[in-house]
């Protein structure tokens, strides 16, 4: 019986063979942007068929005209393509979300021609009406500004049209800080407290919270009284993430004796814990009660909160620590730059940004003090 000869794919769906291994390989025609022929593998045919489709599909949003482009698919590209190699996971991970929970169902149904300041303000508004805080919106905006900008430099429009719009102010406030009384009344409540060394060490040493979960028994200098800053933790969907701390700048820190005391008594405390028992991470500092890494969320959350209460302070999170020992630092005329190398700052300015109602509340005590010495001369 003769056999069936073999139907052939439609010219520009790809190719589809067998290898000796039983695989089934299907190599897309060529990309006309990278050159490339990328394959895919499966068990039969068919498999193999369907995935090919499916980029082929994936490729022709890609490769779309602006006027046939969709922002959904636009969008995810862009992501994965220009912003992932140079975000964290966790800000990769708040992008993700961002637009899968707001820019595309908002706005994703629009062609990247027929995107107008319009739209956009008309999807802010509604995010605004809907509750949405200023800042979810600005970071909305963020994310699409550039996203647009990138469009622009592809040579996808013309314009980038989100330039155009407006967004919410942020509310102006200063953020809370503890004073010295504050501060003292705070550690006082943390003594004999499981986790009263989490407490000094952040108040005493500015350690961004990631860094304070990530911080190892290595990296705690006793004899020196210093403290290197060389690893941060943080969770994203659930799974642990260990990197170097932001920006990737390492530090090291003075130890204060207040702090250095509480981590000795600490260190007695959590190996006395640990007899008998199966320690997961034994190299941390601060873990759980079996060992597991701390999550930092919890710190600002729940631990905080109670502690506060117990002080007779009012609620504040772990990230106000960091601001209150630089605001502390700042009140003590300490030099700015001095306060941002601790504090691990790219560079002075953002201090001064950052803590300048600080600084504007020194400058007035320092005409004051001006003031007063004139007046005693004259």
């Amino acid at each position: 019986m003769a056999k069936t000869p073999k139907a052939r794919r439609p010219r520009g769906a790809g190719s589809v063979s067998r290898r000796k291994d039983g695989l089934y390989v299907g190599r897309l025609p060529r990309d006309p942007e990278t050159g490339q022929r990328p394959a895919v593998y499966g068990h039969s045919e068919a498999e193999v068929a369907l995935k090919l489709a499916q980029r082929l599909l994936d490729r022709q949003a890609r490769l779309a005209p602006p006027d046939r482009q969709l922002l959904r698919d636009y969008l995810p590209r862009w992501l994965e393509e220009v912003k992932r190699p140079r975000l964290a996971a966790s800000s990769y991970a708040a992008y993700d979300d961002m637009i899968r929970a707001h820019l595309t169902p908002g706005l994703g149904h629009l062609t990247l021609a027929r995107l107008t300041p319009a739209a956009i303000q008309r999807f802010y508004a509604a995010k605004h009406q809907a509750g949405y805080a200023p800042a979810s919106i600005r970071l909305m905006h963020s994310i699409l500004r550039a996203a647009l900008q990138t469009a622009v430099k592809w040579s996808l429009v013309p314009r980038n049209v989100a330039t155009l719009v407006d967004v919410p102010a942020l509310p102006k406030r200063d953020v809370a800080v503890l004073d010295e009384g504050p501060a003292k009344r705070l550690l006082a409540a943390a003594r004999g407290d499981p986790r009263e060394a989490l407490y000094v060490v952040a108040l005493t040493t500015g350690l961004r919270r990631g860094e304070l979960v990530g911080l190892r028994w290595a990296d705690v200098d006793f004899e020196a009284g210093r403290l290197h800053v060389r690893q941060k933790h943080y969770r994203v969907r659930r799974r642990l993430i260990e990197n170097a701390p932001k920006g990737g700048r390492q530090r090291t820190v003075p130890l204060p004796r207040l702090a250095a005391e509480a981590l000795r008594r600490h260190q007695v405390r959590q190996a006395t814990v640990r007899l008998g028992m199966l320690w997961a991470r034994p190299d941390l500092v601060f873990t759980g009660h079996d060992g597991r890494p701390m999550d930092a969320g919890s710190f600002s959350s729940a631990w905080l909160p109670a502690l506060l209460k117990r002080a007779g302070l009012p609620r504040m999170t772990g990230h106000q620590l960091r601001h209150s020992f630089a605001s502390v630092l700042l009140k003590q005329r300490e030099d700015v730059a001095v306060v941002s190398e601790l504090l691990g700052h790219a560079s002075p300015e953002i201090t001064y940004r950052v803590y300048r109602h600080v600084l504007r509340g020194e400058a007035t005590a320092a005409i004051e003090r001006l003031d007063a010495l004139l007046r005693e001369e004259s």
